[in-house]
């Protein structure tokens, strides 16, 4: 703070430090090194012009440190950097014995031991739980997790390791970066004809996947949840040599980037600090309706993925995704004085495509429990059912009958998931892939009309499988998204 930066110029009292800081100081002195930085001593937190200064400079302040320290199982500064103990703070008493067979060690546990992505809660299928650490739950983290060269994280139950490399820990000290640890499903193509394996489509890989994890994070503050993305925001820019975002999304990866979904909580989950609430929007406005940044609640980008039958080296036509009669014209995006931070005030995209008014029904069978995230169906003036629609917000959607369809790309064949069995059964010709290409299906935003003025719109959900033949005859006409 502002007010005590000239006293600790002179000296921070050990005695003053919390038990994490003293921790990491014995630590860091135990290592043989002099220097350590921890974030919320060395940036002055009531500062703006300070802390934004520092937080455009993590990736070289994490990158560049020897190692990082990271409390995974602290819940706040009174916790220490330990580890052993489990949810209800008793230290675990599992045995293991080490046999040593000339150069190799064979160790025997007791029990099935704990696997690095396990313990951290790395999850990588999106589908098991993120874990017991606390510090795994907090935005700020994640850039603590991907950007220094090497870390030491003391989780609730054991010591982990991540370098470069190797990912081990103190169960598995030898157990290195597996590919089902790093899974990276394929992705549709950005663009006609684009290469897979090029740099720019495994960047695009991994920031979908990292917005996938920090959607499920949470900060203090609503406002913080584009700052906190800053820095690796900055390492993402220098990776793919482009500086154009706006709202957590990179121009790069338009339009795909849009085609995110919100994942509702199911009331069979249980309840954790991911999914103690129902995905909501800030009660300040964050940011534009089409950025994901503009939902509190886990998204994900499983609409622009392939399902596991599917490899780079497979035939290309699998991965294909036209995007059709829609494309970017333009970004509105004023910043504020905050602008490095990743603020904006009214950003808006302007984007030349087509669209189609369908009505939307809830079909009772899918949608039970309508805040979990059944399917709410689209039907033409015919009462046909005409593709699905998932509200980005479903309380937003009570009022809302008619969902205007914008059209962005095709639907692949081999999409990551799955048609819903009503949708099925008019496909159902379809089954082959000649057919599905000679009927094509497009994915697109569920749009609704804006206050601010004719032409405008703004996002309330992702529509799929839309015969692309409904558009037939329809206009490109001229769209402004806030």
């Amino acid at each position: 703070m502002k007010a005590t930066i000239d006293a600790h110029k002179e000296c921070i009292a050990f005695d003053d430090l919390s038990v994490t800081f003293k921790d990491a100081v014995r630590i860091t002195r135990d290592l043989g090194y002099r220097y350590l930085w921890i974030d919320s001593l060395c940036i002055v937190q009531d500062d703006i012009d300070d802390w934004t200064t520092e937080a455009q400079n993590m990736p070289e302040i994490y990158g560049s440190s020897v190692v990082t320290l990271a409390a995974l199982g602290s819940a706040d500064g009174s916790g220490g950097c330990q580890t052993g103990a489990d949810a209800d703070g008793q230290r675990e008493t599992w045995r293991r014995t080490e046999v040593a067979n000339g150069d190799d060690h064979v160790r025997f546990f007791e029990r099935q031991p704990t696997y690095w992505y396990r313990e951290y809660g790395d999850n990588p299928y999106k589908h098991e739980s993120f874990g017991n650490n606390p510090l795994r739950t907090r935005a700020w983290t994640l850039q603590e997790r991907e950007l220094p060269v090497r870390s030491i994280l003391f989780s609730s139950r054991m010591l982990l390791w991540q370098c470069r490399t190797m990912k081990s820990s103190s169960e598995l000290p030898w157990s290195e970066v597996q590919v089902m640890d790093d899974f990276l499903p394929v992705l549709v193509h950005n663009e006609p004809g684009e290469d897979l394996r090029s740099e720019s489509a495994l960047a695009r890989s991994r920031w979908f996947n990292m917005v996938e994890d920090y959607s499920t994070r949470f900060t203090t503050w609503e406002s913080y949840k584009l700052p906190a993305l800053l820095g690796l925001k900055a390492k993402f820019s220098m990776d793919i040599g482009s500086s154009e975002y706006s709202s957590g999304i990179f121009q790069a990866h338009m339009p795909s980037a849009l085609m995110w979904r919100v994942k509702p909580r199911r009331p069979e989950e249980q309840t954790t600090v991911f999914n103690a609430f129902q995905p909501r929007r800030p009660i300040k406005w964050r940011a534009p309706s089409w950025s994901w940044a503009a939902i509190d609640g886990a998204t994900t980008y499983d609409s622009q993925r392939l399902t596991g039958n599917v490899t780079i080296s497979s035939t290309q036509s699998p991965t294909q995704s036209d995007f059709g009669m829609t494309y970017e014209t333009g970004l509105r995006s004023p910043f504020c004085v905050a602008e490095h931070l990743g603020f904006t005030q009214n950003a808006a995209l302007f984007v030349n495509g087509r669209v189609l008014s369908l009505r939307s029904e809830r079909i009772a069978e899918q949608c039970k429990v309508p805040l979990a995230g059944g399917i709410i169906y689209l039907v033409n003036t015919n009462d046909e059912i005409a593709g699905a629609f998932f509200p980005d917000i479903p309380l937003d959607c009570g009022s809302i009958n008619t969902i205007i369809c914008l059209e962005v790309c095709r639907e692949p064949y081999y999409s990551s998931e799955q048609l819903p069995a009503r949708l099925q059964v008019s496909a159902s010709q379809l089954g082959s892939q000649d057919e599905f290409d000679k009927h094509p299906m497009v994915m697109g935003l569920g749009l609704t009309s804006d206050t601010e003025g004719e032409g405008v719109y703004r996002r309330i959900g992702l529509v799929r499988w839309v015969a692309r033949s409904r558009f037939d005859g329809v206009s490109v006409v001229k769209l402004c998204l806030v």
